[in-house]
């Protein structure tokens, strides 16, 4: 796939914004019900009171869509992070506390729109282009959780910390993945999100750190 299809065109007028927001309300609220295969984007595009072509405007491609949705997500979680961390813990049990708050906010939040998150896979796997666009996405929140552990450096293990920032961002995303792919686990991940963060707090602090 050319990787101009896979980026969405960004209004520029209050009039395109407000396009693009009704259309990223149906196609998730759609999302929610559906599968993305099972998604036409003229059933999209009427439900958004929109015509066909102007998502394609917007949107060269359904794949253009789902890595706009997904970065919704994305940013809204680094804007939870930079939230909850700006006043940094006294303690490794604090910090793994909290972690563990927004760690399940995440979940939480995938869980609403887990036919999301199956189609980024699925895209993922079948589209190299794909999978780079959204490896770029990640980025940004890599950053963002690289700040906060600059923040904690002192108290940490030494290590590189762009590669712990990397470390435990995928970390996250396969428990995600992996509890998207069992409902029983969707009912019951709370044990799940809790051995995660323990186990991020033993990696990342020192044996012996104030707990």
């Amino acid at each position: 796939m050319e990787t101009q299809l896979l980026q969405p065109k960004v209004p520029t007028q209050d009039r395109g914004r407000a396009r693009v927001e009704i259309i990223r309300k149906e196609a998730l609220a759609l999302l929610a019900h559906e599968e993305i295969d099972h998604i036409s984007i003229s059933g999209l595009a009427k439900k958004a009171g929109v015509g066909v072509g102007t998502f394609y405007h917007y949107y060269p491609s359904k794949e253009a869509l789902v890595l706009d949705l997904r970065n919704l997500i994305l940013k809204e979680t680094a804007a939870s992070l930079a939230e909850e961390f700006q006043q940094p813990v006294a303690t490794k049990k604090e910090f793994v506390l909290l972690f563990q708050k927004l760690v399940n906010e995440w979940l939480t939040s995938l869980i609403e729109v887990k036919n999301l998150e199956r189609a980024v896979w699925a895209y993922a796997f079948k589209n190299p282009d794909f999978a780079l666009a959204l490896r770029s996405q990640e980025t940004g929140l890599q950053a963002m959780v690289k700040g906060i552990l600059k923040t904690y450096q002192s108290s940490l293990r030494p290590a590189d910390l762009d590669n712990v920032a990397t470390t435990l961002v995928m970390w996250v995303d396969g428990t995600m993945s992996r509890v998207l792919r069992d409902e029983s686990l969707i009912q019951d991940h709370q044990w799940l999100v809790e051995e995660l963060t323990r186990m991020l707090g033993h990696y990342i602090f020192p044996d012996g750190a104030k707990t």
